[in-house]
């Protein structure tokens, strides 16, 4: 009884598949790369947007007792009051880390 060996696969065809399967990846890609694009766009903030001490806190990544003495201690942009509670300008809050980042 003679034993079968498995045929070895050509690699040239192998290489074909794998080439085929790559730009289907690739396009793939494209399209989500594409779809985060627009959603960003769709997404994209309102500099002028008030936001409160909690979100700041967030963006600045301090707790909000930090964020509360850096208010009195003048570190951060005057707020704007509602009734009791500050607002800053998501905006002003960007700058702010802009320049400490690139001090």
């Amino acid at each position: 009884m003679r034993s079968t060996k498995p045929k070895r696969a050509d690699p040239l065809v192998a290489l074909d598949r794998l080439r085929g399967k790559l730009a289907e990846v690739e396009q793939d890609l494209q399209e989500a790369l594409e779809h985060l694009r627009s959603e960003r766009q769709r997404l994209s903030v309102d500099d002028n947007e008030l936001v409160g001490p909690g979100e700041v806190a967030v963006m600045l990544r301090c707790n909000a007792r930090t964020l509360r003495r850096w208010r009195h201690e003048g570190r951060l942009p005057s707020p704007i009051m509602i009734g009791r509670t500050p607002r800053w300008r998501r905006g002003e809050i960007k700058s702010l880390l802009e320049r400490e980042a690139s001090a």
